[in-house]
């Protein structure tokens, strides 16, 4: 179990260090991917910071489709056209984690919990729009 001390960053470091530095090798977890400021959000960084090391997105199973085929079809959004010009590579680092905020634990398995343990950046953006 790791403690919160170990994610923290000296305020003076911070100071020195670049946005784009921040996102370095960073792993990051999205929720919310699919809906209008998830997609914004996740166009964002992989345009302007693809030098992240992975980024999960939960999706949970939806009209018969897996979070992975979601996630495809997610991609396949003509947002990320320039993304895909600027930046093609970026995008075999970002992977599918089949799960629902609305339950506990998100339902996530304790293989995508392995998978998801080097996180260091999280994005809450998931709603629910029931």
């Amino acid at each position: 179990m790791k403690n919160i001390k170990d994610f923290t960053v000296n305020n003076d470091d911070l100071k020195k260090m670049s946005i784009t530095d921040f996102y370095k090798d960073q792993e990051i977890f999205i929720t919310g991917g699919s809906g209008f400021i998830g997609k914004a959000l996740i166009e964002k960084l992989l345009r302007s910071f693809p030098n992240f090391k992975k980024m999960f997105i939960l999706l949970r199973s939806k009209k018969d489709k897996t979070a992975d085929e979601r996630l495809q079809e997610l991609l396949d959004n003509s947002i990320f056209q320039r993304a895909r010009d600027e930046q093609p590579e970026s995008f075999k680092k970002i992977h599918a984690i089949a799960g629902d905020c609305r339950e506990l634990g998100l339902s996530i398995s304790s293989e995508d919990l392995k998978r998801i343990e080097n996180v260091t950046i999280i994005f809450h953006s998931a709603a629910n729009v029931r």
